[in-house]
């Protein structure tokens, strides 16, 4: 099983797994210069973030993968839940940071520093 664990603040990312886990941490209160995309197929994943964090932040699963947020931002975050998928935006636009999963759980937790 492949695995892709990311900590960072800026650039432009691009990162790809299939059936593994994609672990993200960002770090600092925004993304700077660029954008990351991150998607896994199969896999879990998890986002740690600061809870105060100010860019834009989309979390995109399959729409029967299990969520699970402890970041107080989620329960204001606009959450869309259609029939094929589900989706949290965290922050403010535009969205700099994509996390998505098809057929994986979802975690986004508080970054401890």
């Amino acid at each position: 099983m492949d695995r892709i664990s990311f900590v960072g603040s800026s650039g432009d990312v691009k990162l790809t797994v299939e059936n593994g886990p994609l672990d993200v941490k960002l770090q600092g209160d925004s993304w700077r210069n660029g954008t990351l995309i991150g998607t896994t197929e199969n896999g879990p994943v998890s986002l740690a973030v600061g809870d105060g964090y100010r860019s834009g932040v989309s979390v995109t699963a399959s729409r029967n993968s299990p969520w699970h947020c402890k970041l107080s931002a989620c329960r204001s975050g606009r959450q869309t839940w259609e029939e094929d998928e589900r989706r949290l935006e965290l922050g403010s636009a535009p969205l700099l940071v994509r996390l998505s999963t098809i057929n994986g759980p979802v975690a986004i937790k508080t970054l401890e520093n």
